[in-house]
């Protein structure tokens, strides 16, 4: 019986008893991949411009597996934290490699950075 995103949404309010939606999950979602595969993506050395395309290919890979263009994915599906803290080290930091292979571990990984990441930007005002 086909149901469409208005039920599905209402059921995730009613399941969780707070305001989330299905974009809530899915970007979630795309923020642990890339996450996982940023824990597992060493800063290049070689400069600005390989940092970028090595994020470019963290992003295209996110996109991918969420069915979307990389413009989309970046904009809209991955925390920006994420790529921020891996350009600063604050990913490698938090999120160990090994995790980013457990999929409980990197959400919980995940969730801790995103946390840490807030409360030192709450920190600096």
């Amino acid at each position: 019986h086909p149901i469409d995103s208005e039920q599905v949404n209402d059921y995730l309010r009613d399941a969780t008893a707070g305001n989330f939606t299905a974009k809530d999950f899915r970007t979630f979602g795309g923020t642990v991949q890339a996450a996982a595969i940023l824990a597992r993506t060493p800063i290049p050395d070689a400069g600005e411009n390989a940092q970028r395309s090595a994020l470019a290919c963290a992003v295209k890979q996110v996109a991918t597996r969420l069915g979307n263009t990389p413009a989309v994915c970046r904009n809209s599906y991955i925390h920006p934290d994420v790529p921020t803290g891996w350009l600063c080290g604050h990913l490698h930091a938090a999120i160990p490699e090994s995790a980013a292979v457990h999929p409980r571990q990197i959400e919980r990984h995940t969730l801790d950075f995103l946390r840490s990441e807030a409360r030192h930007r709450a920190r600096a005002r």
